[in-house]
C-alpha cells in the first residue's frame, strides 16, 4: 500500500504477469531437473498468492463496500474455490491420455496463466481510467 499508494490492480498486474514468465520457465525449462521444477513450482507458488490474498481479501472489501464485503469476499473465493476442483479432473485427464508427455498440462498451465494476465491487464487498465475502484 505504501508504493502503490492502495492500487491493488497494478501490484497484481506485475505479479501476474511474473505468474506467466514462471510458468513459462517450468514449461521449457522444469523438466530438465528437480532443482528447476522446484524453482520454477516455487516462483509460480509466490507469483500467484500475492494477486490471490490481494483480490480476495483486500479487494473484496474495496468491491463490495464495508456493508457488502462479506458477500463480495463470499462470491470471490467461491468462484476460486472451482478452479481446484475442475483442475483435478481435467489434469487428471490429461495425464491419463500420456503419461510421459506433460506438454499439454504446462500449456494448460502457460493457456491459464496467459488468460489471469490478460484479465488482470485489462483490470488495471479500467482502475487507472477510474473505471474500478482496485
Amino acid at each position: 500500500d505504501r508504493r502503490f499508494g492502495g492500487r491493488r490492480a497494478g501490484l497484481s498486474l506485475i505479479m501476474v504477469c511474473g505468474l506467466l514468465l514462471s510458468t513459462i520457465f517450468l514449461w521449457l525449462v522444469g523438466r530438465q531437473s528437480v532443482a528447476a521444477f522446484a524453482t520454477a513450482i516455487g516462483l509460480i507458488g509466490f507469483f500467484l498468492y500475492g494477486p490471490d490474498s490481494l483480490i480476495t481479501a483486500a479487494g473484496a472489501i474495496d468491491i463490495g463496500s464495508p456493508r457488502y464485503a462479506l458477500l463480495a469476499a463470499g462470491l470471490i473465493n467461491g468462484t476460486g474455490s472451482l478452479g481446484p476442483v475442475l483442475q483435478e479432473v481435467i489434469i487428471g485427464n490429461l495425464y491419463q491420455k500420456e503419461p510421459t508427455n506433460l506438454g499439454p498440462i504446462l500449456g494448460l498451465l502457460v493457456g491459464a496463466a496467459s488468460v489471469a494476465t490478460v484479465m488482470m491487464a485489462w483490470l488495471a487498465r479500467r482502475a487507472q481510467q477510474g473505471k474500478a475502484n482496485l
